[in-house]
C-alpha cells in the first residue's frame, strides 16, 4: 500500500497533473490552449494540497528556529571559553603589573589603612601578606636532606 503511494507521488508524467478550476478557467479566459487533455482538481484535492502548503510552511519554520537554537548555543559556549581565556590572561596580567605597587603600599609603615595605629601591619599587609609576599624557600639543611633520603630509599 505505501509503496503504491510513493510510486503515484513519484510519477512525473504531464497527464496526471491537475490545476484548480479557477486556473483552467483563467486560461480560458486569457486564450491559453493547454495540450494535454487535463481536468480540474477535485475539492478534496485543493484541499490536501493547501494544507499540504500550510503544514510546509509550519514544518519549515520549527526546523530553522531549532537549528537557530542550537546555532546559538554552540555559539554562547565557544564565546564563554573564549571569556574564560581571556579573563585568565587578564588575570595573570594584572597580578603582575599590580604586584608592586601594592607591595610598596603594604610594606610603607606610615600608611595606616586598619583606621588604628600601627601602619599598614595593621590592616591590608595581615589579609594579603601571603598573597603578595610568598615563603622563602628555606635553605636545604642536613635534617631535611635525611628526611629526602629516607623517603628515597
Amino acid at each position: 500500500m505505501r509503496r503504491k503511494a510513493l510510486m503515484q507521488h513519484m510519477n512525473h508524467s504531464t497527464t496526471d497533473l491537475k490545476r484548480p478550476q479557477w486556473r483552467l478557467d483563467a486560461d480560458t479566459a486569457n486564450g491559453v490552449v493547454s495540450t494535454f487533455g487535463e481536468g480540474a482538481m477535485a475539492p478534496v484535492q485543493v484541499f490536501r494540497s493547501v494544507a499540504m502548503a500550510v503544514f510546509s510552511v509550519v514544518c519549515l519554520q520549527r526546523l530553522s528556529l531549532a537549528r537557530r537554537k542550537t546555532l546559538r548555543d554552540e555559539e554562547a559556549q565557544v564565546m564563554a571559553n573564549m571569556i574564560q581565556v581571556y579573563v585568565e590572561a587578564t588575570r595573570s596580567w594584572m597580578a603582575k603589573e599590580v604586584r608592586v605597587p601594592i607591595a610598596s603600599v603594604l610594606q610603607d609603615p606610615t600608611m595606616n589603612f586598619g583606621g588604628g595605629g600601627g601602619g599598614a601591619d595593621k590592616g591590608l599587609k595581615k589579609k594579603y601578606k601571603a598573597l603578595l609576599f610568598p615563603k622563602k624557600v628555606p635553605k636545604n639543611t642536613p635534617q631535611a636532606l635525611v628526611q629526602l633520603k629516607v623517603r628515597k630509599k
